[in-house]
């Protein structure tokens, strides 16, 4: 039988792990084909477009489920993320204008979210499984 390879870029320069990535997982069938697919793949190939990966992908979409399936693929310090997120909201009390017309809750929301977009982008790297060990 012929064997998918999921590290192949199509015309558009995204591989199937990315596309995946941007789907909502309904469930348990879904979530375990998407698992098996995360478990196959290098999920490090970058876009050739953007450069971004499946779990830049994900985060920027906001789809949890996937980004919870990628991380549990990766070694993520859960801890150094929320520090991110704690020194994004003390930079965003130091620039935050009230004259400017917007609230601080939406201005250190956002402050917050790239903080740990960007951490979680930058430092994630997540670790190939060997293709015979999936099997």
């Amino acid at each position: 039988s012929k064997v998918a390879n999921p590290n192949i870029l199509n015309k558009a320069g995204y591989t199937c792990t990315m596309l995946v990535s941007l789907a909502v997982i309904a469930s348990d069938i879904n979530r375990a084909v998407v698992m098996r697919l995360f478990s196959t793949a290098d999920l490090n190939v970058r876009a050739s477009q953007h450069g971004q990966t499946a779990l830049m992908q994900a985060i920027g979409e906001g789809h949890v489920e996937c980004m919870r399936l990628l991380l549990d693929k990766a070694d993520v310090n859960v801890d150094q993320v929320c520090d991110q997120g704690w020194t994004a909201l003390m930079k965003a009390a130091e620039k935050f204008d009230p004259e400017a017309g917007c609230r601080f809750s939406t201005y250190g929301t956002w402050w917050i979210k790239q903080s740990i977009r960007r951490a979680l982008t930058n430092t994630v790297k997540v670790q190939p499984k060997q293709a015979f060990l999936c099997f």
